[in-house]
């Protein structure tokens, strides 16, 4: 299969990169004017890869991102075809405009972070103060138009007892798993009703949120994510279903003093890490 990832780009900077089976690998590049990329998701029929392209050096206040797209297309020489990939930018709907979401606030930076088979998006969009480290946070999906050649957005629905949200994975049922957050955070739902969104704030092992997030969902609506437990705040790693999800989270049984779920594939196998001690973090699986 094709993996996307990242390497260092001939500037010195992160370079969004795509490896593929039995030929030399693909540089992802950057929107034009930018200056170093980010991949961090592909889907399953290896037709879309998303991520970030970023203008302005890492770390910097005035470094602006925008969430990207890149489509897959075929390149034929002397008769023999090799893949490449175009990038396209995601559009944004004048929510990176200072105050437009948040007062005294500007969106600068916009990241896509899984995509299904049907090119739906899951994304953000975010800023950060790197003096204060206080950050702003909204939940968005891009679908796609025109036979995949364009995409809209919309934003995702927030919960009413938090300020921000954050969608982090999608699966081929166009269901969406992230968060909803402030001081704490709730694992989040989303789910399609037509033209709007319904949210689903999901149980934790506490009475009340921790910093509980669902980081991945497979297709058949299994999702895991982390769960912390107790006042030393040890994460652990956790089970919802998308067809029943609030019904009590479930633990995954990961060993070690604490663990965490990264993601769960179409078989149902979740995989993660976990710590004894103060030693590494170390890989884990169940199915």
């Amino acid at each position: 299969g094709i993996i996307a990832g990242t390497i260092t780009g001939g500037n010195g900077y992160s370079e969004a990169y795509a490896w593929m089976p039995n030929q030399t690998g693909f540089h992802l590049g950057t929107l034009p004017g930018d200056d170093w990329s980010l991949a961090y998701a592909i889907n399953h029929q290896g037709t879309f890869i998303v991520g970030q392209s970023f203008h302005g050096p890492p770390m910097t206040q005035s470094t602006t991102g925008r969430a990207v797209v890149w489509t897959r297309r075929v390149d034929w020489t002397d008769g023999t075809p090799a893949l490449a990939w175009d990038i396209h930018a995601l559009p944004t709907n004048g929510l990176e405009v200072p105050g437009a979401v948040f007062e005294g606030v500007t969106l600068r930076l916009w990241g896509a972070w899984g995509v299904n088979d049907s090119g739906q998006i899951a994304g953000d969009g975010y800023q950060v103060d790197l003096e204060t480290w206080e950050y702003w946070e909204i939940a968005v999906v891009w679908n796609p138009i025109k036979h995949g050649s364009e995409w809209e957005m919309q934003r995702l629905p927030m919960a009413d007892d938090f300020v921000y949200n954050e969608a982090v994975s999608i699966n081929n049922r166009g269901e969406i798993v992230g968060d909803v957050w402030d001081w704490r955070a709730a694992p989040a739902l989303w789910k399609n009703k037509g033209k709007t969104w319904e949210l689903t704030v999901m149980p934790t092992l506490n009475s009340t949120p921790m910093w509980d997030v669902a980081g991945s969902i497979n297709d058949s609506g299994d999702i895991v994510g982390t769960c912390y437990v107790s006042d030393y705040w040890i994460p652990q790693a956790t089970r919802w279903n998308a067809h029943a999800p609030l019904s009590p989270v479930q633990s995954l049984g990961f060993p070690g003093d604490w663990n965490v779920a990264y993601g769960v594939n179409n078989s149902g196998v979740a995989v993660g890490g976990y710590g004894i001690g103060a030693g590494p973090e170390q890989a884990a699986a169940v199915a």
